[in-house]
């Protein structure tokens, strides 16, 4: 398979990508290695599916795809952070036992009076 990305230019787009996890750790305070790896991941996936047109450079390219894998990536784990099991919220031992609602049995004078 024939790719457009050279050995030589690695070196920079690894660098373009360790920006892009510095911006973001910055901004929102998570681990820059783990933004550093899943941005290098994304761009081992994304970097064939790149499309030469006139005025785009693989850079510019690569950027955006970088950063929004990685706002993506940071919203899953915003949201992982956020659940929370309902035992941590609230003691339950604080409230009283929910009553517990039985049907009536009909009685059979009931029954043979509607019919």
């Amino acid at each position: 398979m024939k790719t457009l990305i050279h050995k030589e230019t690695n070196t920079e787009h690894l660098q373009i990508i360790r920006q892009v996890a510095w911006q973001l750790h910055l901004r929102y305070n998570l681990d820059v290695e783990d933004l550093y790896s899943e941005g290098t991941l994304q761009y081992l996936l994304k970097k064939d599916k790149y499309v030469k047109k006139e005025n785009a450079k693989f850079s510019t390219y690569l950027w955006m795809v970088i950063k929004n894998s990685l706002i993506n990536y940071i919203k899953e784990q915003i949201k992982m952070q956020c659940v929370v099991p309902v035992d941590d919220i609230v003691d339950l031992s604080e409230y009283p036992p929910t009553p517990v609602y039985k049907k009536h049995p009909l009685k059979e004078t009931f029954i043979c009076g509607c019919f």
